[in-house]
């Protein structure tokens, strides 16, 4: 399927993909004082969000494929409408099961906006316009989703009723003007009866695997599973241990998400252009991993802030050139597929990251930034040895 949204067409979405990235977190920094007030153990709070990465991962691939078949347009309205129904049963949950349905009717159509909005910005270039774009994806997503952390905070200071009351109302007018705002780029018919066993999707990516691409999704499974592992542990540590309220912790997600568009302009651009992405990569899980490891060690609180927002920043910059570097590389005809992979690769990690720092952090509550730490570690030297092997390959005498 060769779908090519005009520049026109990327302007429409635009606006509407503003209002749904503010409002997917907008429930985040209410989330850990949820979990607590239900009374359920401490490991319940990586559980729920396991939950919701598992059915994100099944799903995900089945999603890339169904808008290769029938469009984005469609794909994008049913996700939101969906994402909107699951907030709506985390509001009004009331014991373990009923978190554990929230989050996973939320993950069922969570990864196909993911999906489709990072297709549909790639798909509105080619070549090396294709990689900004999706750079750009990431580091907007990062920016406005820091004002949903922002007002969802705020307002979950006032009444967690007010945080979900206006998350699901945006979601719900999100859902029902994407056709009529953003319209439906032209696509085939003919691509309809390849949807939708979602396990089918991994056996076809044999068509198209090749080592580097192998590679890039292992290492896409190790930086999710010690980003989750160091996020939700973190996060559920500054409202259970610190007492930080919903708006601080709103806060402290908004300035990391400022930083990460910072880290765009500033050197995700630049890397982008100068081609090293390998070499750039590596040294940037190195920090990721020093700055956890300082985050372990941090004993006041404004070392764990400082800290926490040094790692938030490095691994926004990495997420964007690990994006480009998967599915900057796919043509266009495997572009949803293989943007699929990329983002069940990224739950994958969330499922096994999330269950992890739970019941991490109930042996020690920093003991997942000190794990979290020895994943980016070892993301350092595999991508190392990936740039390693890229170039003995182009040159065997190294």
């Amino acid at each position: 399927m060769n779908i090519n949204p005009s520049p026109l067409t990327l302007r429409r979405y635009f606006p509407w993909f503003f209002l749904y990235a503010m409002a997917c977190p907008m429930a985040f920094p209410i989330t850990p004082a949820i979990i607590s007030g239900l009374g359920i153990p401490d490991y319940m709070f990586g559980i729920a969000f396991a939950a919701m990465s598992f059915f994100s991962f099944l799903l995900a691939p089945l999603w890339g494929r169904l808008s290769d078949a029938y469009g984005r347009g469609p794909i994008l309205t049913i996700t939101v409408l969906g994402s909107a129904v699951g907030q709506t049963i985390l509001c009004f949950c009331y014991n373990a099961p009923t978190l554990i349905l929230a989050r996973g009717v939320t993950g069922c159509f969570n990864g196909g906006h993911l999906i489709n909005s990072m297709a549909y910005f790639a798909e509105a270039g080619g070549g090396e316009m294709r990689n900004r774009n999706l750079a750009l994806h990431v580091t907007c997503s990062t920016l406005f989703s820091a004002l949903g952390y922002l007002v969802g905070g705020l307002l979950g200071d006032i009444s967690h009723g007010y945080t979900f009351a206006l998350q699901i109302g945006l979601l719900i007018l999100c859902g029902v003007t994407l056709l009529p705002l953003v319209g439906e780029p032209p696509r085939h018919a003919a691509a309809v009866t390849q949807a939708p066993n979602p396990l089918e999707a991994f056996r076809s990516a044999r068509t198209f695997m090749n080592p580097a691409l192998l590679i890039s999704l292992a290492l896409t499974v190790t930086v999710t599973v010690g980003t989750n592992l160091f996020d939700e542990a973190y996060n559920y540590f500054l409202n259970k241990n610190l007492q930080f309220p919903p708006s601080y912790i709103g806060m402290v997600r908004a300035g990391m998400g400022l930083l990460g568009l910072a880290g765009y302009y500033l050197v995700c651009r630049r890397l982008l252009q100068s081609r090293r992405l390998a070499v750039s990569q590596a040294i940037l899980y190195g920090l990721c991993a020093l700055t956890l490891a300082a985050v372990f060690c941090a004993r006041g609180r404004a070392d764990l802030l400082f800290f926490a927002i040094a790692f938030s920043l490095f691994n926004s910059i990495a997420n964007s050139l690990l994006q480009v570097m998967v599915v900057g590389s796919a043509p266009p005809q495997q572009m949803g597929a293989t943007a699929g992979l990329f983002q069940s690769s990224k739950t994958m990690g969330s499922v096994i990251g999330s269950l992890l720092s739970g019941f991490v952090y109930t042996i020690d509550n920093t003991l997942p930034f000190l794990a979290a730490a020895f994943l980016f570690g070892t993301a350092t030297a595999v991508a190392l040895m990936a740039r390693y092997i890229s170039a003995k390959q182009m040159d065997p005498s190294l």
